[in-house]
């Protein structure tokens, strides 16, 4: 009776055949897990920027200051300006990055409360006194460690490859709400003109 089945030359080439679509397609699954963290990163974003929108809807429609002193918020003393706006995105996970390695901290006066830094140049500023509220940046990923509650910046804080979150490029918000990805050095320190990403207000 003739058996049926593989010769050790016909197993080698199917062997061959698997390995190379496996080299084909594990970067394009690899890359597809990091693009889906950067959309949650950007759905963090999204969150806090809407957050600071009620925020400023509360409070004479200006943003609130990097510290919370005493009695500047009645009833109630944050820390600082991620945990002032908690009653509006009602969630602390919504301030970490799943990129960031560090743990996070639960305690607003500690390193690892957030991912994200507040535009400094914002604090205290009312809406209408920014030129573009479309260009210029309100939030976006920290470098590594993340910060406490006043954690802010003035300018891109991640400057090399290897500190970037995101594909060689971080999450940005803005303004006006919307949140983009930029490559690295993209988001600068220029007066805002209706084309640049900017942590300059006007």
């Amino acid at each position: 009776m003739r058996r049926c089945g593989f010769t050790l030359l016909q197993a080698l080439f199917m062997l061959t055949i698997v390995m190379i679509l496996a080299a084909i397609l594990f970067p394009f699954f690899g890359r597809s897990r990091v693009e889906g963290v950067r959309s949650v990163c950007a759905s963090n974003l999204k969150q806090i920027a809407v957050g600071l929108k009620q925020y400023i809807g509360d409070y004479n429609e200006t943003f609130p200051p990097v510290s919370i002193k005493k009695m500047e918020i009645e009833n109630n003393t944050p820390f600082g300006w991620a945990d002032a706006t908690q009653p509006y995105t009602k969630s602390v996970q919504v301030l970490q990055c799943d990129k960031e390695p560090t743990e996070p901290n639960s305690d607003p006066t500690q390193i690892g409360y957030t991912d994200y830094w507040y535009n400094a140049n914002c604090a205290r500023q009312a809406e209408k006194n920014f030129t573009y509220v479309s260009n210029t940046v309100i939030s976006g990923d920290g470098a590594i460690g993340g910060g406490d509650a006043r954690y802010s910046a003035t300018r891109e804080v991640n400057t090399t490859a290897e500190t970037s979150r995101h594909l060689g490029g971080n999450n940005f918000a803005f303004v006006d709400g919307h949140v983009k990805w930029f490559k690295l050095g993209k988001v600068g320190t220029a007066p805002p003109d209706g084309t640049n990403a900017t942590f300059a207000i006007k």
